[in-house]
């Protein structure tokens, strides 16, 4: 009976990167560098590849933006209780409408 030498850890990737590449900046360049990886929720060696390679980075949007998706997506919600409300031969109620006015007023900001 042959025995596996399975020694545990993490498993091996597929396409192992062996090459090293070095870059030389100012400390005022690294540290620009590495809060735009931080921000874009990639590690230093990723953004740079990434960016070297002209492959698209994620989008990064500033906490008011973030707030504003939140809430469109808050209103959707509404937004389809309003629909079904419709569908089911129901009048439109006043907050009804105001909601709608929101969603469009929101919308129009983040185009």
């Amino acid at each position: 009976m042959e025995k596996e030498n399975n020694k545990g850890g993490r498993p091996r990737v597929a396409v192992q990167k062996k090459k090293r590449i070095t870059l030389n900046c100012t400390s005022a360049e690294y540290r620009a560098i590495k809060s735009k990886a931080e921000r874009s929720n990639l590690s230093l060696s990723d953004y740079c590849l990434r960016s070297a390679m002209a492959k698209p980075l994620p989008k990064v949007y500033s906490p008011e933006r973030v707030d504003e998706l939140r809430k469109l997506a808050g209103m959707a919600n509404n937004l389809n209780q309003i629909a079904h409300s419709v569908n089911a031969g129901e009048r439109l109620k006043l907050s009804s409408l105001q909601d709608l006015e929101q969603i469009r007023e929101l919308l129009s900001k983040l185009k």
